[in-house]
């Protein structure tokens, strides 16, 4: 079994555990009332149910996606696929707070789903338009030229990952900027107002950037950490000139 699987099952059983509470909820708020209070038990009844009906189509727009068995996503449908998609989200994170699974895992399955959903929206971006993100800690941690500021200011010693993302970001015509943390990212992407961003980071700062980015296409690619978080991290470079390609489609 491969990791998306065990993801797709993990989310799977969080998806029930939602259905039970919901059927909990609704045997309790019918146990508890009376007949004198018909009508508030009944508007909660519907509340509930309407709430459960609500959950299932996002869960079952996700799982389409994920699966690669729905269409392809038209922009005038991307809004509700969204709302979708982060009341999913949403719910599958506090779910799994509850019973403490890790939410790297919960994390990283969106970011899979939401690049699924950006890649199919059939998005096409000219190359000057995209801004690949990637965080510092891809920077070797006994650098001592500062990158932040500029990517030029990179030596291309070979040493870690950035003389091949400066690289990559040549070959196609893509702006590249390392960013310290996420105040920078955001005033980042605010001040360039990219037609789509490839994001690199962990799998919680990923998600949190994904959700902010008002509007703009994230495609988030998880990052490595061989050495633990935050210390010469690594990315999957083929990954990345995957979706360059993708976003690219039929750009000169």
């Amino acid at each position: 079994m491969n990791t998306m699987e065990r993801r797709y099952k993990l989310v799977v059983g969080i998806l029930l555990t939602h259905i039970l509470g919901f059927i909990l909820l609704l045997l309790g708020i019918n146990y508890s009332f009376n007949h004198n209070m018909a009508i508030l038990q009944t508007v909660l009844n519907v509340l509930v149910i309407a709430l459960m009906g609500l959950f299932l189509v996002s869960a079952a727009i996700v799982w389409l996606i994920a699966t690669g068995k729905g269409p392809l996503v038209q922009r005038w449908i991307f809004g509700l696929l969204r709302f979708g998609f982060n009341f999913f989200y949403s719910s599958s994170c506090f779910t799994a707070r509850i019973l403490k699974i890790e939410l790297d895992v919960i994390h990283r399955f969106f970011a899979e789903i939401n690049n699924a959903m950006v890649i199919n929206k059939g998005l096409v971006v000219n190359p000057e338009e995209i801004l690949i993100l990637a965080p510092h800690c891809l920077q070797w941690s006994n650098c001592r030229h500062r990158i932040t500021n500029s990517v030029d200011n990179c030596t291309m010693c070979g040493k870690c990952l950035i003389k091949d993302m400066v690289s990559l970001a040549k070959k196609y015509g893509v702006c590249l900027k390392v960013v310290s943390g996420g105040t920078q990212a955001r005033r980042v992407v605010y001040e360039s107002s990219p037609g789509a961003v490839i994001a690199i980071a962990c799998e919680r700062d990923l998600m949190a950037g994904i959700k902010e980015a008002d509007g703009i296409p994230v495609v988030g690619i998880c990052n490595v950490r061989p050495k633990g978080p935050c210390t010469d991290t690594m990315v999957d470079l083929g990954l990345v000139e995957r979706h360059l390609k993708q976003l690219t489609k039929g750009v000169n």
